[in-house]
């Protein structure tokens, strides 16, 4: 409690410009000075200010905690955008990994195929220049596959990235969210 009213007088202090331990003070003296003349009414009027001096207080409290609160829903708003984000971003990534992959072992059935093929084309043919046509379209092929290799393991690792990430953005909203659940669990 004693750090609630210290957060309190900061605050009042920030938002009014005056030192909120003075007027404490100022109104301790009234009352004390109104206490010596004890009558009914004094009495009453004591009950009422200091009353309203713990009501403002509590009002400012909670306006305090109603600030911390929505500033944590505005957080979770912007992480669960960030989370769907990244979900469209890894769902895009992994259509284009399954493409790659298609693409690849299209292209290794080929290349096998085209082996077994040349290796009876060339057991046929005794010219030497179908033979370097062949090595020429052999050589194509294997630089196409090295290069789609070189994709595929840019791809996975982008892959791993955008799941690292959406690992990170789940963290903080589960953060988030407990933080404000604090905020909502009544005292």
């Amino acid at each position: 409690m004693e750090e609630l009213n210290e957060k309190h007088a900061k605050r009042w202090k920030a938002l009014t410009g005056s030192d909120i331990d003075e007027k404490e003070k100022k109104t301790l003296e009234e009352v004390n000075t109104t206490e010596k003349s004890v009558d009914l009414d004094t009495n009453n009027a004591k009950e009422t200010k200091t009353g309203t001096i713990l009501f403002s207080k509590e009002i400012t409290q909670l306006e305090h905690k109603l600030g911390h609160a929505l500033e944590g829903v505005r957080q979770v708003e912007a992480i669960k955008q960030a989370l769907l984000e990244a979900l469209k971003l890894n769902d895009s990534l992994q259509s284009q990994v399954s493409e790659w992959k298609s693409k690849y072992t299209t292209l290794s059935s080929n290349k096998s195929s085209s082996r077994s093929s040349s290796t009876s084309a060339q057991k046929a043919s005794t010219s030497s220049s179908s033979s370097t046509h062949k090595s020429s379209s052999a050589s194509k092929s294997e630089a196409s596959m090295e290069r789609l290799k070189l994709d595929f393991r840019k791809c996975r690792k982008e892959l791993a990235a955008e799941k690292n990430a959406r690992e990170n953005y789940k963290a903080k909203n589960e953060v988030s969210n407990r933080k404000h659940q604090i905020f909502l669990v009544p005292k």
